[in-house]
């Protein structure tokens, strides 16, 4: 896992640069976050080829956002709360990260890696707390994943790629509530916190 002071100073100047507009706000945080890193062993947008990794459907079209030596980072910017709150059959935000997680995991070239999500949204300082954001962060994503198992695509589309979803969801500890034995980290820096998932291969 890359060192948490790395993750505060590139969240730092996100901070300072944020005005309440997510638009172009992951390209923020993959500049950020990119120049507290050394360039000479940072790759931008990586094809999943050149890693040995391909999307959980099985084809090999897409790219890594960060490539760090051989450390995989996939970045995510997460309203929060998420603005329409009406339950659907969607996956929502967990079903992106669990995409992401699959393909770091199953990457033959990588040796490890890391989910970046940015958290930003009303709720963020309304908590206040890195504690109390991440116990919350993790608990919509259990209720999406409980949600869409019961009623959604998860219970409904019987894929391998939705059962690969499935095992990475539980890999990340999204199956069941909050439990802060799971690894997780996180940065907070006034209305925004960077939460970081291991992927275990």
């Amino acid at each position: 896992m890359i060192d948490l002071p790395v993750y505060k100073n590139a969240l730092s100047k996100i901070s300072k640069t944020f005005q309440g507009e997510f638009i172009g706000l992951e390209a923020l945080l993959h500049s950020c976050l990119s120049n507290e890193l050394p360039k000479d062993k940072v790759k931008h947008e990586v094809k999943l080829a050149d890693i040995g990794a391909c999307q959980i459907c099985g084809d090999d079209d897409g790219r890594l956002d960060i490539l760090y030596n051989n450390y995989g980072i996939e970045l995510k910017v997460v309203k929060f709360p998420r603005p329409n709150a009406v339950i659907s059959k969607a996956l929502y935000d967990i079903g992106q990260l669990s995409s992401d997680y699959w393909r770091i995991k199953h990457a033959k070239k990588l040796e490890g890696g890391e989910l970046c999500i940015l958290l930003a949204g009303c709720l963020v300082a309304e908590l206040a707390n890195p504690t109390a954001i991440l116990r919350e962060f993790h608990n919509r994503m259990f209720v999406d994943y409980m949600t869409s198992k019961s009623f959604g695509e998860l219970k409904t589309q019987h894929t391998k790629k939705r059962e690969n979803q499935i095992r990475a969801i539980e890999d990340m500890g999204f199956h069941e509530p909050y439990n802060f034995k799971k690894g997780k980290k996180i940065v907070f820096d006034k209305d925004l916190a960077l939460v970081i998932i291991p992927v275990v291969k």
